[in-house]
C-alpha cells in the first residue's frame, strides 16, 4: 500500500486546456510547442500520444445495496487509460528521476474512462492525478462488493456528469478499479506513484528555486553598516 500525506502545492498546477498561451512575435523562430494532452471529453485516438496504461477494467460504482441484482450493477467493464503529460524532450513524465529541471508549476497527469477501446469512443469521465492524489489497495486486500485486488485511485473529478458516480472520501473523488493480474496491479501503482512523486519533486525543486533566487536579490540589496 502507498498512502501518505503530501506537502501543499506550490501555485497552480498545470492542466491541459486550461488557459490559452500567449505567442510573442519575434525576429527569430519560436520553439515548438509541446503537446498538451486534450480537453475533455476526447477520445480514445485522441490520447495516443499521452497514453501510458490502457486496459479493460470493471470499474465500481456505488449504489443501492437493497435492490434486486444491486451488487452486479456496481461492477462495469470500462476502458481506462492513464495518460501523462509530454516534456520537452518528447518523453512522457514518469518519475522525478527522468524529468527536466522544472521552470513551471506540475503539468498533472490523468485517468481517462471509456465506455470501449474504440479509436472515436468519446470520454465519459476523467479523474485528475496530481501531487495530492492516492493510490493503494485495501488492506488485507479487503473484499468490495464482492471482489478483491481493487485499486483505489484518489484524485479530482473533472469530467462525471454525474457526481454520485463516484466515492469520496478525504476531499478526493476515488475511483475502485479491480485488477486481478496481481503483476499488472503493481504495474499502476508504480506508474501512478511515480507521476504523484514527480508533481511533488517538481514543487520542491520550484519552491527552493524561488526561495534561492528571492534570499539573492535580499542579499544584493543589502547595506551592511561600516
Amino acid at each position: 500500500m502507498w498512502r501518505n500525506d503530501p506537502p501543499s502545492s506550490l501555485g497552480h498546477r498545470g492542466r491541459a486546456g486550461s488557459a490559452n498561451a500567449a505567442v510573442k512575435t519575434s525576429s527569430t523562430s519560436a520553439p515548438a510547442l509541446t503537446p498538451t494532452i486534450p480537453v475533455y471529453p476526447t477520445t480514445v485516438a485522441g490520447l495516443a500520444d499521452f497514453t501510458q496504461l490502457s486496459r479493460v477494467l470493471p470499474k465500481y460504482y456505488p449504489g443501492n445495496q437493497l435492490l434486486k441484482f444491486a451488487r452486479t450493477r456496481q461492477w462495469k467493464t470500462r476502458f481506462i487509460v492513464m495518460s501523462s503529460p509530454v516534456q520537452p524532450n518528447g518523453t512522457l513524465s514518469s518519475s522525478h528521476s527522468s524529468r527536466p529541471t522544472p521552470t513551471a508549476a506540475p503539468t498533472v497527469s490523468y485517468l481517462h474512462l471509456f465506455k470501449s477501446n474504440n479509436p472515436s469512443e468519446r470520454e465519459l469521465e476523467r479523474l485528475e492525478i496530481n501531487e495530492d492524489s492516492v493510490v493503494f489497495v485495501n488492506e488485507n486486500n479487503e473484499e468490495i462488493s464482492g471482489r478483491r485486488s481493487v485499486l483505489r485511485v484518489g484524485g479530482v473529478d473533472c469530467g462525471a456528469m454525474k457526481k454520485d458516480l463516484n466515492v469520496e472520501e478525504g476531499g478526493r473523488t476515488m475511483w475502485l478499479l479491480q485488477v486481478s493480474d496481481q503483476q499488472e496491479l503493481q504495474r499502476w501503482i508504480s506508474v501512478i506513484k511515480n507521476s504523484v512523486l514527480g508533481q511533488r519533486y517538481d514543487t520542491l525543486i520550484l519552491f527552493f528555486t524561488v526561495l534561492v533566487r528571492n534570499s539573492s536579490a535580499i542579499c544584493g540589496h543589502t547595506t551592511y553598516p561600516t
